[in-house]
């Protein structure tokens, strides 16, 4: 029931859309008609009269006029036609455009956001680090330098302290 409810509000909404693009032709179309069909009136009266008058140039006239006509017609015929092609073409391009703009914008908003966690993300990780960072170099220059002399002075104690034994065994050698 549903779907078929969907399948009905689809297909009139197609439906309406083509019927008012009929409409708007008829309407755009009106006046350059009813124009032409003054116009049409008035060379009919023309014809008439020199039907009655001159026979032998109403007939040369009226094939001059009927070709002019015809070219006339299809000319105008062709631009109503290719304006009233190329206004549905815009607006199916801008109904297009409209409906792909929504979905841009939903796009560009949740990629921004993304990005912005993505930053915060980096910045918090590099925060942490260089905390971590200080930390450690603070405890070394506190704890870690000086524990590190010391060692080196123990080791020089203990080289300087063989290297004093030595001289005195050599001493002690030599003497005896």
């Amino acid at each position: 029931m549903r779907r078929e409810l969907e399948w009905k509000r689809t297909v009139l909404r197609a439906w309406f859309k083509a019927v008012m693009n009929v409409v708007s032709v008829r309407y755009r179309c009106r006046k350059p008609f009813w124009e032409w069909r003054k116009h049409a009136v008035k060379l009919l009266q023309l014809h008439r009269l020199f039907a009655g008058c001159f026979w032998p140039i109403y007939t040369w006239r009226k094939v001059t006029r009927e070709a002019i006509l015809q070219r006339q017609k299809a000319g105008m015929l062709k631009n109503i036609y290719m304006t009233a092609f190329t206004l549905t073409c815009f607006r199916c391009w801008a109904q297009w455009y409209r409906e792909r703009a929504e979905v841009w914008k939903k796009c560009d908003a949740h990629r921004a956001a993304m990005l912005m966690k993505k930053r915060q993300r980096s910045l918090l990780f590099w925060r942490r680090h260089c905390r971590r960072s200080r930390g450690i170099r603070e405890m070394w220059l506190r704890k870690g330098m000086r524990r590190m002399d010391d060692k080196n002075l123990d080791r020089l104690w203990r080289a300087l302290a063989v290297w004093r034994y030595w001289r005195l065994l050599t001493r002690v050698v030599q003497v005896n």
